[in-house]
């Protein structure tokens, strides 16, 4: 698990240091390290891991620790069990992640770190395949900075210079038409995305 997470082989985020500081935590007391309600988990259908192309998988890496807790949340409010229960769960934030819920488990849900699903505040989404090929062989950028425009400075940020929903929503009350324009493109997005 360690090696995985320092490997970024599923992709770079501050949660992948949890492991390794339970481990360099436990191991010189002799101790076992445990982690648990893990930020990303993979219960995909098989059917859902079918991308289009045999040679890419579709992935499970969405914010599972958010989206699970907020349909454990909502399951107790309506006095029923998560387990019992069907559900569509939204993530919004930084990134947008949007699971589907059968009994407990997220069978299907796009890719928030890598690409998939609607526009974020600092990720591109879904991009046309042409034009992304076209970029990545344009010269222009390295691969590191390619996964940077998408992961970072993708979506809002790259539309409006920003992701600072708060600042965002200002411009948007002082009249700003450009940033209500890409507000309203990403809401369309997650609306198409549910539906």
């Amino acid at each position: 698990m360690i090696a995985d997470l320092e490997s970024g082989r599923y992709g770079s985020h501050a949660s992948n240091l949890g492991a390794a500081l339970a481990y360099e935590l436990a191991n010189p007391r002799g101790k076992p390290a445990y982690i648990v309600d893990p930020v990303i988990i993979d219960e995909l259908d098989d059917i859902a891991r079918a991308s289009g192309l045999s040679l890419i998988p579709r992935r499970s890496v969405f914010h599972a620790l958010n989206q699970k807790a907020m349909a454990v949340r909502y399951s107790e409010e309506i006095n029923r069990s998560y387990r019992d229960l069907n559900l569509i769960v939204a993530h919004l934030g930084g990134g947008i992640s949007i699971g589907l819920h059968r009994k407990g488990r997220v069978v299907d849900v796009n890719d928030a770190l890598g690409g998939e699903g609607p526009i974020s505040p600092e990720r591109s989404g879904s991009l046309p395949v042409f034009p992304l090929i076209d970029l990545c062989y344009s010269g222009r950028y390295a691969i590191e900075e390619l996964k940077k425009l998408i992961v970072g400075k993708g979506g809002l940020a790259s539309y409006l210079g920003m992701s600072d929903g708060f600042a965002i929503f200002r411009r948007i009350e002082e009249g700003d038409a450009e940033a209500a324009f890409y507000l309203e493109a990403m809401a369309y997005q997650i609306v198409i995305a549910v539906n």
